[in-house]
């Protein structure tokens, strides 16, 4: 379990304006497996693609979060840099999760996945990607990972989309 989701929630709360109720919240981080750091200092290319791609206004900072909106009101999520690897933090609360939220959670790991791939210290590390699910008091509930070898193929990114589907779809 991980002692800090109740904290990056709470990061996640106060950017989307959402609800304090923990259980309407999941979390997906990406990790390396073997370890390692993953600040902007030893992910600069991988943070740099995203602040353009994803950063509207401010770019996000080391240890920093970032609001994504795509489209629909209920189609937003925050995206947080932490030493341990980004976390995305999406709100399911009372509207069903659509298939515009989970496009967009794919596509934001899909760029993660391919910026890390181009990043010189990346040394292809292989990813975890895991779910947690959030208890009301902000703890984890369970979690629940897949792991990409690196580079991803086409066959991963598909995996990854087939184990988002099912897990993000079949929460709300």
């Amino acid at each position: 379990m991980r002692n800090n989701l109740k904290r990056s929630i709470d990061r996640a709360i106060a950017l989307l304006q959402t609800p304090t109720s923990y259980e309407n919240y999941i979390s997906i981080k990406l990790s390396p497996i073997d370890g390692g750091c993953c600040c902007f200092h030893c992910w600069p290319i991988t943070w740099e693609q995203i602040n353009q791609r994803f950063s509207s206004e401010q770019p996000m900072k080391d240890e920093g979060d970032l609001l994504i909106e795509s489209g629909e009101a209920d189609n937003r999520l925050v995206l947080e840099c932490h030493e341990t690897g980004p976390e995305i933090i999406i709100y399911l609360g009372m509207v069903t999760a659509s298939l515009a939220l989970l496009k967009t959670v794919l596509e934001l790991i899909v760029f993660i996945i391919k910026a890390r791939g181009k990043d010189v210290r990346s040394h292809q590390q292989n990813l975890n990607i895991s779910i947690h699910s959030v208890k009301r008091d902000g703890s984890s509930e369970n979690e629940e990972s897949i792991q990409i070898s690196m580079p991803a193929t086409d066959l991963t990114v598909k995996a990854v989309e087939k184990f988002l589907s099912h897990k993000i779809i079949g929460k709300s």
